[in-house]
């Protein structure tokens, strides 16, 4: 199994990606760093809000009912909140960013 849905900071310091039921978060600035997981969920979807800092994760459910996103403060991994979506919710896109 490889780490999938790959996104990265502002910063470009710390990788986020989904693998193993979970988010984790890479620094790639540090020798030596290990990945650690932040968020211990299964998820279908990652993306990260360069504004904001915020992580947005979506979950499809049963692939053909409406999906919920939810949102995440990249630092700590506390859940913001969370909005129902439509069916199998698998990308986000933020203006302004790259």
């Amino acid at each position: 199994v490889h780490p999938e849905k790959l996104v990265i900071n502002k910063e470009k310091s710390m990788l986020y990606f989904l693998y193993n039921f979970g988010i984790f978060r890479f620094n790639v600035t540090t020798e030596n760093a290990v990945p650690e997981q932040i968020i211990y969920r299964s998820f279908y979807s990652l993306g990260y809000e360069n504004e904001s800092g915020y992580l947005y994760a979506s979950d499809a459910k049963d692939y053909s009912s409406n999906g919920v996103v939810f949102r995440y403060n990249a630092n700590n991994g506390l859940l913001v909140d969370s909005i129902m979506a439509g069916i199998v919710p698998r990308g986000f896109v933020f203006p302004g960013q790259e």
